[in-house]
């Protein structure tokens, strides 16, 4: 074991939370600005045609990421008794896995796209593929208690790859290109960094046990469904303008969407650093400690959305601009829809998390099935009636409709634990 691994292992208990919360900010932070990044150079290097397929392969593959982790992570890290071992997660991942390459292959070769923007749509997707296999390995970790190290390791991973591609698209002009070659750089890179964490913290063997992994997959099945709707729900302006509109407007689009990926990005640093405290208040039947984590947690989200309008609205329009060169004056409106939408899909996110250790993931079906059908009803006439601003009212539309139903179910499973627990005290 190499001396940066132990470096990382051997750490004060006491400190291991705190490095957490900060490792995985700064992993998130570079996962949150990889789009922007990457739609900065494209806009600059190969235009802003170029841009617009960028952006809707990236919605594609974040689609297909999805399928891939199957909605594993916040059951694996909160599965702190253990009922499932590494193996069980494993066998899943390889079914998720084989289940996302294909939806990658469908979405670039079977969709009617030219041949050009097939190849990018299927080289972007393999390039995020990689996060659904780290994922896992990374899942064990937390649920070791050290989500710091997969943090880490995800951190440097991101910083390397994105600086192999940018050199390359640089070099290349080819976004095709810099993506098959960046992806063979991550995997390496990813093998290496998790091989001696890996060996320290997986010491069983990979045994296959059908009876258990048909459960664990009876579990996740419903978020897995729910989480592959939820980002259909987020692309669906995405998919509408890319039916409706020019590739121009696309790129606009992205560009516009940028802050709002960077709210939802960075949410997830709370999100998981909670998931071991909610599933202990939980576990423990502390209804009070429980309720004031989910309390604190919404305040938290309302006053940084209330924050980012307030940014947005000043400065953040002019910055977008002055940063991708182009003119945004004419979309102050949809900018602010957008902002507020993130804060709504923000919200609606942490009570997915909320449910999923309360272990009520049936229940997130409903509240998908019901926003996805209202947002493909609507997201034809929206679009092509009022294009930018359409597609923001329709992702705030959306996820204003998700909070308030995952916000119903998590009082009505309150209410009914409390009832349970009045009835076992009597």
């Amino acid at each position: 074991m190499s001396k940066f691994s132990k470096m990382l292992i051997e750490v004060d208990e006491s400190q291991i939370i705190k490095r957490s919360t900060i490792t995985n900010l700064i992993a998130s932070m570079i996962n949150a600005s990889y789009s922007a990044i990457l739609l900065f150079f494209i806009t600059r290097i190969v235009g802003v045609e170029e841009a617009g397929i960028f952006s809707i392969a990236m919605a594609y593959a974040y689609q297909c990421q999805t399928l891939g982790a199957f909605g594993v992570r916040n059951v694996h890290a909160s599965d702190t008794n253990n009922e499932y071992t590494f193996s069980d997660y494993f066998y899943l991942r390889v079914l998720s896995c084989i289940l996302m390459y294909g939806l990658i292959i469908y979405y670039a070769f079977a969709s009617g796209y030219d041949f050009e923007k097939a190849l990018v749509i299927f080289s972007i997707g393999v390039f995020k593929s990689i996060e659904a296999i780290e994922d896992l390995y990374h899942g064990e970790y937390h649920r070791n208690n050290r989500l710091d190290i997969g943090s880490i390791l995800q951190t440097i991973r991101y910083v390397i790859s994105l600086i192999v591609l940018l050199v390359l698209l640089i070099i290349t002009r080819d976004l095709v290109i810099s993506n098959l070659i960046t992806t063979v750089v991550t995997i390496i890179i990813f093998i290496f960094q998790n091989k001696p964490f890996i060996k320290y913290y997986i010491k069983e063997k990979i045994n296959y046990n059908f009876k258990k992994l048909k459960e664990l997959f009876m579990i996740v099945f419903p978020i897995c469904v729910s989480g592959f709707i939820s980002a259909y729900i987020v692309n669906i302006p995405k998919y509408a303008i890319d039916r409706c509109l020019n590739q121009s407007i696309q790129t606009y689009y992205g560009i516009l969407m940028m802050p709002v990926l960077v709210i939802n990005m960075l949410s997830v640093v709370v999100y998981r650093s909670m998931i071991n405290s909610l599933s202990v208040a939980y576990n423990n039947n502390d209804n009070k400690t429980f309720i004031s984590i989910i309390a604190k947690q919404i305040l938290l989200i309302v006053v940084l959305t209330i924050i980012a309008i307030f940014g947005g609205y000043i400065i953040g329009l002019k910055l977008l601009g002055i940063i991708y060169s182009v003119d945004l004056s004419n979309y102050m409106l949809p900018f602010v829809i957008l902002i507020l939408g993130g804060g709504l899909n923000t919200m609606a996110g942490f009570f997915m998390v909320v449910l999923t250790v309360q272990r009520s993931q049936n229940q997130l079906l409903l509240g998908y099935i019901i926003t996805l059908i209202i947002s493909l009803l609507i997201s034809t006439t929206l679009v092509s009636k009022f294009e930018i601003t359409g597609a923001a009212l329709l992702y705030n539309i959306s996820s204003g409709i998700m909070a308030i139903i995952f916000l119903f179910l998590i009082c009505f499973n309150l209410k009914k634990w409390g009832k349970s627990k009045h009835g076992k005290n009597q």
